[in-house]
């Protein structure tokens, strides 16, 4: 939505830079889909954000009122079916045979084919991981695809209104809006995620819940959408209200200016370092350790994040994304500081 609102004051063309620019990013996650991380949200950003591209004339309050009706197709719908399949997760048992079976061929498909030198799990997980993202490019032109996925393109709805509207660059503008978002998506958010933790341990136990609220989607969403838009705008009150708040999370900054590489670096340290491709460090650690090391990575992102914008303008992959969406070289070190006359 900010790069609309910057091609259209500058009258540059949108639409094609757009869609090749998610075209990309969709590139960027396959490959951090089959050879990093299990399961990716690159492939679903850059697949659900394309929509945008049919509303983005609209006027804003058009827009939340199809973010409406797109969250209703999400839960409704599903509710009454009762499919409780998370659209996060993968069927792995399937995909780890198809991957063996694929690994194990005398005559391996091009899509499994792997660097020589790996073990022969890489080479199976590699494999079923292949098998995993062709099926979602196979899948995505299915009405089913959409609506399992339509909890996204919610969201990224309600960034375009954001965006359209300036309620997040503009806080001190919105101030009553942002109070009220923040405390009904705290509610919303606890609730939904409380009833998808605990919905299934309370029925065991006899306690019956409400058939909507018994939906795993319904929960997912009031939890995923709601526990967002708290973050987001009590960060934003923050920002705008609270000095001292405000110095204590600047240097987060940093890390969103470079949140793709970030993102990608964080799954390749935890999975490909310390856990069971590397180090083995954190294989077999207990919920609240996990979390510590997890956090503690972080930390370090935090640390070096700072430490890059120093010496360069954007990120490695925030680089290379921006070149290939403008076809020429971005330059990437910062410039240096004009020396002040004497």
């Amino acid at each position: 939505a900010m790069q609309l609102i910057r091609a259209e004051k500058t009258g540059k063309p949108f639409a094609l830079r757009y869609a090749w620019r998610a075209l990309l990013l969709l590139g960027i996650g396959i490959v951090h889909y089959v050879y990093v991380r299990t399961n990716d949200i690159l492939i679903i950003y850059a697949l659900c954000g394309i929509p945008l591209l049919l509303v983005r004339r609209l006027r804003p309050t058009a827009v939340l009122a199809i973010a409406a009706a797109v969250f209703m197709i999400y839960t409704g719908p599903r509710v009454l079916e009762g499919n409780r399949v998370d659209p996060e997760q993968i069927a792995t048992r399937t995909l780890d045979e198809l991957g063996r079976r694929a690994a194990s061929a005398s005559s391996p498909p091009a899509w499994c084919q792997v660097p020589p030198g790996i073990t022969e799990r890489y080479r199976a997980e590699v494999c079923g991981k292949a098998a995993s993202a062709r099926l979602i490019l196979t899948n995505v032109w299915t009405v089913r695809w959409w609506r399992g996925h339509a909890i996204y393109v919610f969201m990224m709805l309600l960034g375009l209104y954001a965006a359209r509207t300036r309620v997040l660059s503009e806080a001190a503008r919105h101030t009553r809006l942002l109070i009220a978002v923040t405390s009904v998506g705290l509610v919303l958010g606890l609730t939904g995620n409380a009833f998808d933790v605990f919905g299934e341990p309370l029925g065991e136990a006899g306690i019956a819940l409400p058939p909507a609220l018994d939906r795993w989607n319904l929960s997912y969403a009031l939890g995923n959408a709601g526990l967002a838009l708290f973050y987001l705008s009590a960060i934003a009150l923050l920002f705008t209200h609270a000095p001292r708040a405000r110095r204590l999370l600047s240097p987060l900054a940093n890390v969103g200016r470079m949140g793709l590489t970030n993102f990608v670096l964080q799954d390749f340290i935890i999975l490909t370092i310390l856990g069971h491709r590397g180090l083995g460090l954190i294989n077999g650690l207990e919920g609240w350790q996990s979390l510590v090391a997890i956090n503690l990575v972080f930390v370090a992102q935090i640390l070096y994040s700072n430490l890059w914008f120093r010496y360069f303008r954007m990120g490695p992959l925030e680089s290379l994304w921006r070149s290939l969406t403008w076809f020429r070289w971005q330059p990437i070190r910062a410039r240096p500081m004009p020396i002040a006359a004497v």
